[in-house]
């Protein structure tokens, strides 16, 4: 069999971890696997050198990208203005119908068995969602087109809902499986209440190559010192503000903690955060780093990996990374987090309101290394068992069959 695997994404991260683990466990030799990303995607070298001989790398064209967020800023305040406009008028009667041709042309120029596409949430990518349309369009077999949700979903107003509902509604025909990454994702879904209301809505847990990380770890002689860490882009989603008002709190008790911040982010991203620790006095605490392409060794010799979500975390990833490298984990209580740390005995989870807490927490941890130590060991016995790369590429593989 022939897979298609199609995504458009902007940032590096999870969801490249995701695509690549997939394809590297898939459990049939047999099948053929082609991933195609948009050509301005920072992770494509990535994708290119970790999927390896386990499929083909190809990069296309998305199109009209200076139309993208990221993409349309300028000098001109009142420029970004327009083209703002021009983009939210022009969505459904110009772009959707010029991304479901190219789709369906692609399609039919190259022929596959079945499709999976990767989308980063909902709507999210638009070329992603007119996808499987494209791929009935084409001549597909409507059971042979998986879409695939990392995030969660977002509601529109009316009269948007209308249009929106529409969408949804031959989305949900053209597909055979709905599959999202958690039970927490599966419930936000109630937004869109035709995908949430349907039969082929499911969710499959994400999965690690466990040996991978339990392999780089030595629980009782790797661990640095009061070293906190965390892994994440820098959206502003994912809780900097949070997790320095936390930190400061730390460092009054333990002076000599550091927190390592590494991720994907675009300049003005950064920017941001770097400010904070500016304006915080934290720079003799605080180290920013760029992308981490392998973060098993910084898992590996962390005291604490700690994770400020505030929204939109449908899974986290970097939890189960955490959990098989034997690293404890001080989380908030956002989106499908509590659905991979509670009662596993690796982690503590605080509410995302609570600073003070969340502050308890790490230093908890980094001034009782034995608690540290047994947390470690508990998440990785639950990952083995729970979190494998194989289970979870089984279960997409059986989607298809």
């Amino acid at each position: 069999m022939k897979v298609c695997f199609f995504t458009e994404n902007t940032h590096k991260g999870g969801l490249d971890r995701f695509i690549i683990t997939l394809f590297r466990a898939w459990p049939s030799k047999r099948d053929t696997l082609e991933l195609h990303v948009n050509t301005e995607h920072p992770g494509v070298d990535q994708l290119r050198s970790e999927i390896g001989k386990s499929g083909e790398v190809n990069c296309y064209d998305p199109g009209v990208t200076w139309l993208s967020s990221k993409n349309r800023k300028s000098k001109y305040v009142w420029l970004d203005t327009i083209l703002i406009v021009f983009y939210r008028c022009s969505y459904y009667p110009l772009l959707l119908p010029y991304h479901l041709i190219k789709q369906t042309l692609f399609f039919i120029c190259n022929k596959f068995d079945a499709c999976v596409v990767v989308n980063g949430g909902h709507p999210g990518s638009l070329r992603c969602r007119v996808t499987p349309f494209a791929w009935i369009l084409s001549g597909g077999k409507k059971n042979k087109v998986i879409y695939n949700v990392h995030n969660f979903p977002v509601s529109f107003a009316f009269p948007v809902s209308i249009l929106e509902n529409i969408f949804d509604y031959f989305l949900e025909k053209s597909c055979k499986n709905i599959v999202t990454v958690s039970n927490a994702a599966l419930e936000a879904f109630s937004v869109r209440p035709i995908i949430s209301s349907s039969g082929k809505f499911t969710f499959i847990h994400n999965g690690i190559p466990v040996e991978e990380y339990s392999k780089n770890s030595d629980i009782e002689e790797k661990r640095v010192d009061q070293v906190c860490l965390m892994l994440g882009t820098f959206e502003m989603r994912k809780g900097h503000a949070f997790l320095l008002d936390a930190f400061s709190k730390v460092t009054k008790v333990c002076p000599t903690s550091k927190l390592l911040i590494c991720g994907y982010g675009y300049l003005d991203e950064v920017a941001r955060v770097k400010k904070m620790v500016q304006e915080k006095d934290m720079e003799a605490n605080v180290v920013i780093r760029g992308f981490v392409e392998d973060p098993k060794p910084l898992l590996a010799s962390a005291s604490v990996l700690v994770i400020p979500s505030q929204e939109y975390e449908s899974f986290g990833l970097t939890a189960l990374e955490a959990m098989a490298s034997g690293c404890p984990i001080v989380a908030t209580d956002v989106g499908g987090l509590p659905e991979v740390i509670s009662n596993t005995g690796a982690g503590f989870i605080c509410s995302k309101n609570d600073v003070l807490d969340f502050a308890n927490r790490i230093i908890e941890l980094l001034e009782n290394p034995e608690l540290s130590k047994n947390m470690g060991k508990l998440g990785q016995e639950h990952v083995s068992k729970n979190f494998t790369d194989v289970l979870m590429a089984k279960s997409y593989r059986a989607l298809l069959e």
